[in-house]
């Protein structure tokens, strides 16, 4: 949401979140049924925001266990399925093992690859990422770039897998020969 060039700032997109969202998130995470819960659940990161029920202070050990818990539960899913509906100018996708990126539509992942192939359009470009799918949220740029000539995406193992560098490495090997 920033884009610089030669060291000068472009662009730079901001967002403040509603009240109600944030007073909806803060009730997320008193009604949560997280085995574990700590600190610094939001984030403001300029132009989105970043949410985790569990916190992003938890430890190792608890950033597992809650990402377990929420594998079998949905409760991200959950929450920013209800985002979506109940703020329609805003996007909410599954980051990482613990979190939920939410921004206003179109301030995601994808339009650094528009602004970047429309200043140099004959090279070739490649993205790898961990949640390339639908609902992930690296889902934006790969789908652009699936669509743009010299352009792929490609996933990375699984979501947020622990080793998900060797599956990045594995790619760029292949890409390689």
């Amino acid at each position: 949401n920033k884009f610089y060039i030669n060291n000068k700032l472009e662009y730079e997109k901001t967002f403040k979140p509603p009240e109600t969202l944030l007073t909806y998130l803060g009730f997320q995470i008193k009604i949560s049924d997280s085995p574990v819960i700590s600190t610094n659940h939001r984030e403001d990161r300029g132009a989105m925001l970043n949410f985790s029920v569990v916190g992003r202070d938890c430890t190792l050990e608890e950033r597992q266990k809650y990402f377990e818990w929420d594998s079998e539960v949905g409760e991200r899913e959950q929450i920013a399925e209800y985002v979506k509906r109940t703020w329609p100018q805003l996007d909410a996708v599954i980051g990482g093992q613990i979190s939920i990126d939410i921004a206003p539509i179109g301030n995601d992942k994808s339009q650094v690859i528009k602004r970047v192939k429309n200043d140099n359009p004959n090279c070739e470009y490649i993205f790898i990422g961990d949640r390339t799918m639908e609902g992930g949220n690296d889902y934006p740029l790969a789908k652009v770039m699936k669509k743009m000539e010299n352009c792929e995406a490609y996933q990375a193992g699984e979501p947020s897998q622990e080793d998900g560098y060797k599956e990045t490495q594995k790619i760029l090997e292949e890409l390689n020969d």
